[in-house]
């Protein structure tokens, strides 16, 4: 279920970008956004990923923006990232594992290590899930940083 959801979302990412091509937009797409954020919550709340049903909700009544259903969906989609799944173990995470929910490469992982923006222990390598939920919440709020400017 959360992989259906997941490409749901990129769908709807991708549909995002398309709609910021075009000269004029309708007032009607604004609509359409909201519904889209609606049934994102409907379907991470079939998926069980709640922290996806949170960040849709967060969704203040009022105006909306391609830039503000953007980033809603963006963090939909790095919820699933890091929600429990039945493949990886409850205890620490290789850096495989950690990779693989953050959607990034092992690689990268490795340089977050390095670089000390991820907790982890060594010999071998091992992160704890609620580091890895620290560095996306982190992540999530610099993102938003980035847009505002």
């Amino acid at each position: 279920m959360a992989k259906t959801f997941k490409s749901w979302l990129k769908k709807q990412l991708a549909k995002l970008d398309e709609i910021e091509q075009w000269d004029e937009i309708p007032l009607n797409v604004f609509d359409d956004l909201r519904n889209v954020i609606h049934e994102a919550e409907r379907k991470a709340a079939a998926a069980g990923v709640p922290n996806a049903v949170a960040a849709c909700r967060k969704l203040r009544p009022g105006g909306i923006s391609i830039g503000i259903a953007r980033e809603v969906l963006a963090e939909c989609l790095q919820a699933i990232s890091v929600s429990p799944d039945p493949e990886t173990p409850d205890g620490p995470l290789t850096v495989q594992q950690a990779a693989r929910l953050l959607n990034i490469s092992t690689r990268k992982v490795y340089s977050l290590c390095e670089s000390g923006e991820l907790s982890h222990t060594t010999n071998p390598i091992r992160i704890q899930r609620r580091d890895l939920d620290a560095y996306q919440k982190a992540n999530v709020k610099a993102s938003r940083l980035r847009l505002v400017r």
